[in-house]
């Protein structure tokens, strides 16, 4: 519920704009960028999560032994 960035994925600049602004009086970083860009964030992003929680797991792991 408290995201560090909100990504905007517009296929021009003024729909982009028109939805940014409903999320102008949140305090999040908003990043207008086009729709391939956008995939690719998700995807980074979620990559990074998985390392996280994998990495979290190994170290449960470890602790056991």
């Amino acid at each position: 519920m408290n995201p560090d960035k909100i990504v905007i994925r517009a296929i021009d600049r003024e729909s982009g704009y028109i939805v940014s602004e409903l999320y102008r009086t949140f305090k999040y970083k908003v990043t207008l960028t086009n729709p391939t860009t956008a995939e690719m964030i998700k995807y980074v992003n979620n990559s990074l999560l998985a390392a996280k929680i994998f990495f979290v797991n190994e170290v449960k792991i470890c602790a056991k032994n």
